[in-house]
């Protein structure tokens, strides 16, 4: 069955949603749905009730009304074009995208988007948004502000004196529950070019633990601390922190060392006598 034309549409009323496409379904063992489609402007807040959500509390809230989407389990070949999207209070623009359903999980063969604070993301992975979900693939990001993009992501303003330098980060990814893993890190920051690795621990119960290594040719330590700032503030202050930097050359507070190899651990306890 092929429809060249068609017209999908969510919601009702002032908060209903409209796409236009194709599609074609395959039937027999073996089948599925092919689509492609296509939206100038989609408004995922207006679809749920309430204020403005984080990103992912607003798209498992929408998930949360099509399982049988979310699964993954029905086989389907999806591509998309959209100019806008409004969601988690903020406007995304230029959505490009290509996935497949039907393992129990979706493939994403490419998604890129523009994001708020100036930012380019692609990624490409498998994806399970069902049970424990997670994500396992590649992600390229170049962000201008990072700090409004973070801000969009979690909800919290950086704080004072953090550097808000364009980034450019390119990492293969995986996030679980709890746990998010960035390996064969390149990232370009004004602190200098670096390669390395991160762990975030953040379990239910226990405490959490983030484990990263830095490696780099030339690195300005004034300003990877401030960059760092921005991102501890989103840890917990308990968090226990292992850091492995070496650099062969590094600069702080006007002084220049050569074969720097620094470990730094914290457990995050203050003592008070």
């Amino acid at each position: 069955l092929v429809v060249q034309r068609a017209e999908a549409q969510a919601g009702a009323g002032d908060r209903l949603v409209r796409a236009t496409g194709s599609f074609r379904y395959m039937f027999g063992q073996g089948g599925g749905v092919e689509a492609i489609l296509n939206a100038r402007q989609v408004d995922l807040d207006r679809l749920l009730e309430g204020p403005p959500r984080l990103p992912r509390d607003a798209l498992n809230a929408l998930l949360a009304d099509v399982p049988v989407l979310a699964s993954g389990g029905f086989p389907m070949s999806l591509g998309f074009e959209i100019g806008g999207m409004v969601l988690g209070g903020a406007q995304l623009t230029d959505l490009r995208g290509d996935v497949q359903s039907g393992t129990g999980r979706w493939t994403v063969q490419r998604l890129s988007a523009r994001l708020p604070g100036d930012s380019a993301v692609e990624v490409s992975g498998d994806l399970v948004l069902t049970g424990e979900q997670g994500f396992s693939g590649s992600l390229s990001l170049n962000a201008a502000r990072p700090s409004v993009l973070m801000a969009w992501l979690d909800g919290q303003q950086a704080p004072a004196g953090t550097l808000d330098d364009p980034i450019q980060l390119t990492t293969r990814m995986t996030v679980d529950a709890g746990r998010l893993l960035l390996d064969d890190i390149r990232a370009r920051t004004a602190a200098g070019q670096a390669t390395g690795r991160l762990a975030l621990d953040v379990p239910a119960l226990g405490r959490h633990a983030l484990q990263a290594q830095i490696d780099a040719d030339a690195l300005d330590l004034d300003l990877l601390m401030r960059i760092a700032r921005g991102a501890g503030a989103r840890l917990d202050p308990a968090t226990d922190t292992r850091i492995q930097l070496r650099a062969r050359q590094a600069s702080l507070a006007g002084l220049v060392a050569r074969d720097v190899d620094l470990a730094i651990a914290s457990d995050g306890r203050i003592d008070r006598a």
